[in-house]
């Protein structure tokens, strides 16, 4: 992966051997994915963090446009989102139906990703206050502690996600 100057061509920083897709956020760092984790560069290429992505190798990256999500698609036909300030997965791998084409795209603001399915694109809502609803319906109460451990310790302390729900 080489850096290029937009305005001269010329490269601004050393290859950086390795991945085989990237993505560039707006804010300089760089995610480069190569084999089975995902690289997060600083703005001299210098390596942040890795997150563990897939069974096979990363397929192609990509980053909304404010810098907020990522997502990534493996080899394996299944697409993968990020927090991509923290790394945290976020939900679990999306099954897609892409041997051809790109298997998924993150709307620029990161509120929504459309994947390839069987039957046509599937629209996944990303937005937090409308998972949360979900999660509330479906659940018909508060999640329980275990459930806040295992989904949501990585937002801060327990509380109550519902509010027509009270512990």
């Amino acid at each position: 992966m080489t850096l290029f100057d937009g305005d001269t061509g010329e490269p601004i920083h050393p290859t950086v051997t390795g991945p085989v897709a990237s993505a560039l956020g707006p804010d300089g760092t760089v995610f480069g994915g190569s084999g089975t984790r995902i690289v997060r560069y600083d703005k001299e290429l210098q390596p942040v963090n890795a997150i563990s992505v897939a069974r096979v190798g990363v397929a192609s990256l990509q980053l909304s446009a404010d810098g907020s999500v990522l997502l990534s698609s493996s080899a394996d036909q299944t697409v993968s989102l990020f927090d991509a300030a923290t790394g945290t997965r976020l939900g679990t791998s999306i099954t897609v139906h892409a041997p051809l084409i790109t298997p998924g795209f993150v709307r620029p603001d990161g509120m929504e990703a459309a994947v390839t399915g069987r039957h046509g694109v599937l629209l996944w809502d990303l937005n937090p206050n409308h998972l949360a609803d979900y999660a509330c319906t479906l659940a018909g109460r508060n999640l329980t502690a275990e459930e806040w451990r295992t989904h949501l310790a990585a937002i801060g302390e327990r509380r109550e996600t519902c509010e027509e729900f009270s512990d």
